[in-house]
């Protein structure tokens, strides 16, 4: 008769250690799947992963590799020798390729979450969770294929409990966080952290503090161990290439810590791993494409929930603020404040002490195993909250970034799917004001600040030279200005491609698509290319004049007019 834990893991669809399969037969074929201009794949069941071998490349060293001769290679014809006549194998192994026909490396699949038809898959390395139940790594049935890798958990095959999971939610609420709800959305990232290949929605976040706060210590004995292994773990000088070979056909979260921007190259190099970001963010079907030393190209996609921590926040751009979420932990108690010191140092003991109890190597194995268990309950209640919070705050994809993390944070305390009217219970008692990053500016919003904060040097009837922003000038055309005179600051401004108008009996100015002030201006900014479309994207804008307008100095362009209350007040 089954005892209750194992009433209750079947409950769950998890096989306990009595009903784990027998393994497989061990098997030595060398599969054909396929090629690809001049590239021929096998499978290796003895090695269980893919060769890419190009047609020159075959012989007898990755023949070996792929299989021995006494077992994988015995059926093939023989010399004098009696080994395989390589030449002999070769040949059948590219006809048999061309008969399965053209190879799609999509169909790989290596460490992470997945979806396999009405199947969940949770792909630990040396083995697969298929719907709760260990196996080989295949499928029956299935089109992907699974490869062998570095084993990524170890334990006693069991899921978390809802007592140990709510743990880590205890843990991650202790933190001393500028707003408490942070606390839940960080638990919430760690539960779906090791799913997040097979979520919609693959939110990423943001840890962020001053020096001495305590950041490298949440890194890495609560979000790194609580992980384990089954997440990429990466430092400061890191570049998106890297990430994206190391991860390869994984689908595992990235933890990247003392992700600091301090110049414009590692701005740069940074802002490249955001772009990942933004492309792994959606459970979208388009790739990456690079080009590439040959003629062929590379294409990627990457399926991983990031997890950023730096003093600095490293964001510029509207699509990856909305894709990253600012977890931010209060300063450091005054050094000169002996009691806060003091009692900052009690509470820190507190919650190592919780730490090191709690966030095991056995922890970190069951925790990816009640997270794999949990998939659909996981991804339904992800898509109730998201729904929850479009109503509650107006934003969809505040609904898809906050939903997960939710449906995350819910899954340490509960096994259940939750309702619409729980959902939005829960959210009327938290306060969303900073989660959502009022802060956060449209495309639009950044475009406007970026160019009236921009200083233009100019010296007023041959005075020395003094600089201004641009935003002073605009304003000094139509309002009273000690400083600048009227006539002064337009024709400064159109010494920079910006002209004062009226038009539609309404002040503003007609921006210059072109003027070498403005090239100026945006070089090195997303806008840099067309700034006279973004411009045109403002609320009020009026673009496409079939006239050209005359700037200073005999330039003449086409101009995209911009209304006062669009640089004044909202966009």
């Amino acid at each position: 008769m089954a005892s209750q834990a194992e009433r209750e893991l079947n409950a769950l669809g998890i096989a306990s250690d009595h009903d784990t399969p027998e393994p497989l037969p061990q098997r030595d074929e060398v599969i054909a799947l396929g090629y690809d201009r001049g590239v021929f794949y096998y499978l290796s069941q003895s090695a269980r992963q893919i060769f890419a071998i190009p047609a020159d490349k075959h012989g007898e060293k990755i023949f070996l590799a792929m299989g021995t001769i006494a077992h994988t290679w015995k059926s093939y014809p023989a010399g004098p020798s009696g080994e395989p006549l390589w030449s002999r194998v070769q040949e059948e192994l590219m006809a048999k390729c061309r008969e399965v026909g053209v190879f799609n490396p999509d169909t790989i699949r290596g460490r992470g979450a997945w979806l396999d038809g009405d199947k969940s898959v949770l792909h630990i390395g040396d083995a697969l969770i298929v719907d709760g139940k260990r196996a080989e790594l295949q499928v029956p049935g299935s089109t992907y294929h699974y490869e062998a890798a570095q084993k990524t958990i170890s334990g006693t095959g069991k899921p978390l409990s809802d007592e140990r999971a709510r743990y880590l939610l205890d843990i991650c609420k202790l933190l001393k966080w500028e707003q408490p709800i942070s606390g839940v959305l960080l638990a919430g990232w760690i539960a779906i952290a090791p799913i997040c290949g097979a979520l919609k929605w693959r939110p990423s976040i943001w840890l962020t503090t001053s020096a001495g706060a305590g950041k490298s210590y949440i890194v890495d004995k609560i979000i790194g161990n609580s992980l384990g292994k089954f997440c990429l773990k990466v430092l400061s000088k890191t570049s998106e290439a890297g990430i994206r070979q190391i991860l390869r056909s994984d689908a595992l979260p990235v933890i990247f810590d003392e992700a600091e921007g301090e110049d414009p190259q590692a701005a740069s190099r940074m802002q490249g791993v955001l772009d990942i970001v933004r492309q792994s963010s959606s459970d979208s079907s388009a790739s990456i494409v690079k080009g590439t030393a040959n003629p062929k190209g590379i294409a990627f996609r990457v399926r991983s929930a990031f997890c950023f921590a730096s003093i600095n926040v490293g964001i510029s751009h509207h699509a990856d603020e909305t894709r990253i979420t600012t977890l931010a932990l209060r300063k450091p108690p005054d050094p000169d404040d002996k009691a806060a010191v003091a009692e900052a140092a009690e509470h820190f003991e507190r919650l190592q002490t919780l730490v090191t109890d709690t966030v095991t190597p056995e922890f970190s194995s069951s925790l990816v195993e009640r997270s794999g268990a949990l998939l659909f309950v996981i991804r339904h209640n992800a898509d109730v909250f998201a729904r929850a919070i479009a109503l509650h705050l107006g934003n969809r994809r505040a609904g898809d970034q906050l939903g997960a993390l939710l449906a995350g944070a819910f899954s340490l305390t509960s096994d259940r799917k939750i309702t619409d009217e729980q959902a939005l219970n829960y959210l009327a008692t938290q306060d969303w004001t900073e989660v959502t990053a009022p802060e956060v500016q449209s495309d639009e919003s950044m475009l406007i600040s970026h160019l009236t904060q921009w200083r233009h040097r100019y010296s007023p009837g041959g005075a020395p030279s003094r600089e201004t922003p641009i935003g002073k000038l605009m304003s000094a055309c139509f309002f009273q200005d000690d400083d600048i005179v009227s006539s002064v600051a337009t024709v400064e401004l159109l010494h920079c491609g910006i002209k004062c108008a009226f038009r539609d009996n309404q002040r503003g100015f007609y921006i210059s698509t072109s003027h070498s002030t403005l090239k100026r201006i945006f070089a090195g900014t997303q806008w840099a290319a067309n700034w006279g479309r973004a411009f045109g994207r403002i609320s009020g804008a009026i673009r496409g004049e079939q006239r050209n307008i005359r700037f200073a100095a005999g330039h003449q362009s086409k101009a995209v007019f911009i209304p006062w209350s669009a640089i004044d007040g909202d966009t």
